[in-house]
């Protein structure tokens, strides 16, 4: 029963973050993974023992980009009622895998300075040559440069790299500051496009 309880107040937490994005401009991923990283602190103060909820976090990717697809093609067939159905399936699936990337995530792997170059160079590299398609297809700069966060695509691809195939810089530290950084970059982008807004608003 109380865990039920939990994962309800959690998500009541996550629906208000959905909500409040908009007007903080904070993105409701990097509230998702501190909410998750909090819970784990909670749990190993107080000793609560909890299962091992690792291979959980595949499967949950897994439905939540099947959702994602299916979402994006019901967008074409205007299947309203089907559409808010799997609309509020996206944010239920969404919500639990970053609060279980977050609940799964390590302070020494978010503070990992031996990869935080890395992410920093990955990050401008994403938008960098997001500035050159902006240019190149002549389209509005802002606020389209700043939105290219990264999210449950990166994370569930970077789980199906095989061990054997995996690259010892490319890791679960690189992926999360990568993630963070470029909705940093997005939640800059709303807020000084909101505030621009605001001037012109009251210049008129």
């Amino acid at each position: 029963m109380s865990i039920i309880i939990t994962l309800c107040l959690l998500l009541l937490l996550a629906y208000i973050f959905d909500l409040s994005s908009s007007k903080t401009k904070i993105p409701s991923v990097i509230l998702l993974l501190l909410l998750g990283w909090g819970v784990k602190q909670i749990v190993s103060f107080f000793n609560i023992p909890v299962p091992n909820l690792t291979s959980a976090l595949p499967i949950l990717g897994t439905i939540g980009l099947v959702l994602i697809v299916l979402e994006g093609s019901l967008e074409l067939e205007e299947v309203q009622k089907f559409k808010e159905l799997t609309s509020e399936m996206t944010f239920l699936i969404r919500t639990l895998f970053f609060l279980l990337f977050g609940y799964l995530l390590e302070t020494t792997e978010l503070l990992n300075t031996n990869t935080l170059i890395w992410a920093i160079a990955i990050t401008a590299g994403i938008f960098i040559i997001r500035g050159l398609l902006i240019w190149l297809f002549r389209l509005h700069f802002k606020p389209l440069f700043y939105m290219a966060p990264r999210g449950l695509i990166t994370i569930l691809l970077f789980l199906s790299i095989p061990l054997t195939q995996t690259i010892p810089i490319i890791n679960k530290s690189l992926i999360v500051q990568v993630i963070v950084l470029s909705s940093l970059v997005m939640m800059y982008g709303l807020m000084r496009t909101h505030t621009e807004n605001d001037s012109e608003e009251s210049s008129l």
